[in-house]
């Protein structure tokens, strides 16, 4: 586990997150923006949070998150936010704070994407949609 705390803040919306992008602040508008215009309704729910996801060479590595709502479901957007940053570490993070509901519910399929791959993340959200409705009956499952 990790020497990191996080705000429960934080944690409480990490723990309802139903997929993860990576991806910038102005990926993720670019992102919301395709996402409407494919039907989806979406509102960001936070402007972020900074996190530290780990050290590299004595220096911080920050990663900022974020999250949006895509018909009602959770999305967090992570992305490294400081002079140094290591890939590594930002999977690190995620396999130890992040365990979204799509990974869970799949057998396995990946639930994190980059913005190359983002239809991933809306195809997942369609395929909730149909199995169990709401986002709040996904978490209850």
């Amino acid at each position: 586990m990790s020497t990191f705390l996080l705000d429960a803040e934080v944690q409480d919306a990490i723990d309802r997150t139903s997929f993860v992008v990576l991806a910038s602040s102005f990926e993720k508008i670019a992102l919301c923006q395709e996402a409407k215009e494919r039907g989806f309704a979406w509102h960001l729910e936070s402007t972020g949070f900074l996190v530290r996801i780990g050290e590299l060479n004595g220096q911080a590595m920050n990663a900022l998150v974020s999250w949006a709502s895509f018909d009602g479901y959770r999305v967090m957007f992570i992305s490294p936010a400081s002079r140094y940053s290591d890939s590594a570490a930002l999977s690190r993070w995620l396999d130890e704070h992040c365990d979204p509901v799509w990974y869970q519910r799949a057998a396995g399929r990946r639930s994190i994407c980059e913005p190359l791959t983002f239809s991933n993340c809306l195809s997942a959200i369609r395929e909730f949609q149909k199995a169990v409705g709401s986002e709040e009956d996904l978490l209850a499952a």
